[in-house]
């Protein structure tokens, strides 16, 4: 009898230690995935927020020298035009007008171009809205694309009353 108790106890412990590994390995991978999820939403911040902060400096920056910055280093914000996860640029382009006054500067467009296959990408513009008679003032927009994409984003439209995000990007600010 003492070698059956002897044998249910040994059972029982060996049931409680496979418990406990199960659980554990669980918790390992259950802590993976959350920590992978977690780098994903920090790698998709970091595009969102440096284009963010590129559509400001550019804004700021028209403020002082009333025209748009040409490059990322002339903007002075501080921030590296390429990343592990990102590609960031500055285009101004002409031939949108937002509004018709003498020297116009354009529009300027920046993006941040994801480098890995399951990043979105992100595009911002300013330019310029109102009139001289009631003011002229710059504004923006932050986009983002729809799926996941390595390809450089389009330029952005003009419909006579703001600019639109370009094919294949939604609005997100």
């Amino acid at each position: 009898m003492s070698n059956q108790t002897s044998s249910n106890s040994q059972k029982r412990l060996y049931f409680i230690l496979a418990v406990v590994n199960t659980f554990t390995l669980g918790m390992i991978a259950l802590r993976i995935y959350i920590d992978r999820g977690e780098s994903q939403r920090a790698m998709r911040h970091e595009g969102k927020t440096y284009v963010a902060s590129m559509n400001r400096a550019q804004q700021n920056y028209f403020l002082e020298k009333k025209k748009w910055a040409k490059t990322i280093e002339e903007s002075e914000i501080g921030i590296k035009a390429e990343t592990e996860n990102y590609r960031y640029n500055i285009q101004n382009i002409d031939s949108i007008k937002t509004v018709d006054i003498k020297n116009y500067p354009g529009i300027t467009v920046q993006t941040g171009t994801a480098k890995k296959e399951d990043l979105k990408s992100y595009l911002g513009a300013a330019y310029l809205s109102g009139s001289l008679s009631i003011g002229l003032k710059t504004i923006s927009i932050l986009c983002e694309s729809n799926e996941p994409t390595k390809k450089e984003a389009g330029i952005p439209k003009f419909d006579k009353k703001a600019l639109q995000c370009p094919d294949g990007y939604k609005v997100i600010n």
